[in-house]
């Protein structure tokens, strides 16, 4: 053979060779393709699973947040029970004291300051530090209109 019949009969089995490639590279590109598509399936499952997840940390941290608050509102009424229960010791204490006194609660009772339309009157309790509570009441008489009208 000579050299131009043999390069045709190498080029007739490069051909072949190549045609061979190329379907191999097209059943490859093809299960690469099919590949791909299940991790882009896997992938969306798994962002969707990562949001889902992230939704439920947010709602953790609102409750959480809420939980907070409450606890600071159960503090707070704590507080506001503690000064009620305070009041009424004081004016208990008062009470009894009066009635040690003889003197008639139940006839004077429209007469006490706080009904009075004449006067002013404000109590606070304070506890101390060494457990007791502090009691003051304060009674102070209104200005009058006449006295208002006058300056």
């Amino acid at each position: 053979m000579t050299t131009k019949r043999k390069r045709q009969v190498e080029s007739k089995h490069s051909i072949k060779d190549y045609t061979a490639i190329i379907k191999l590279q097209e059943k490859l590109i093809s299960a690469k393709e099919s590949e791909n598509k299940a991790f882009v399936k896997a992938y969306k499952k798994a962002v969707t699973r990562a949001d889902y997840y992230l939704q439920w940390i947010d709602y953790y941290k609102q409750i959480e947040r809420y939980s907070i608050f409450l606890e600071q509102q159960v503090q707070h009424h704590i507080r506001e029970r503690n000064e009620v229960t305070r009041a009424y010791n004081g004016l208990h204490t008062l009470g009894k004291f009066a009635e040690e006194l003889d003197i008639d609660i139940k006839k004077y009772r429209d007469k006490l300051p706080e009904n009075n339309e004449d006067f002013e009157f404000s109590q606070s309790h304070k506890l101390l530090e060494s457990g007791k509570v502090k009691h003051s009441y304060k009674l102070k008489k209104k200005k009058s209109k006449k006295t208002k009208e006058k300056k």
